[in-house]
């Protein structure tokens, strides 16, 4: 597939296949099926404004784990040293 994109400046080819996504302007293009003896693909394109917030809980939760680690391990070597 060629990508052009003037604004971007893109002029490109492209290769979507499962688990490879084309991401551009907003929005991802994913192989959904395939069609005609697998010579055709079909796309299914998402827009995902929120994109960012599984990436934010898993920092989140991340640091809540490390915190958690910390409490505790200064407890074990608090009660060690009792």
């Amino acid at each position: 597939m060629r990508l052009k994109d003037p604004l971007a400046g893109d002029d490109r080819d492209v290769l979507i296949y499962m688990n490879s996504p084309l991401r551009h302007g907003g929005q991802t293009f994913y192989q959904a099926s395939f069609g005609k003896n697998d010579t055709l693909s079909v796309l299914q394109v998402v827009r995902n404004p929120a994109w960012t917030l599984p990436y934010l809980s898993c920092l989140l939760v991340s640091l809540g784990l490390l915190w958690h680690f910390g409490v505790m391990l200064r407890k074990s070597l608090g009660a060690r040293s009792a």
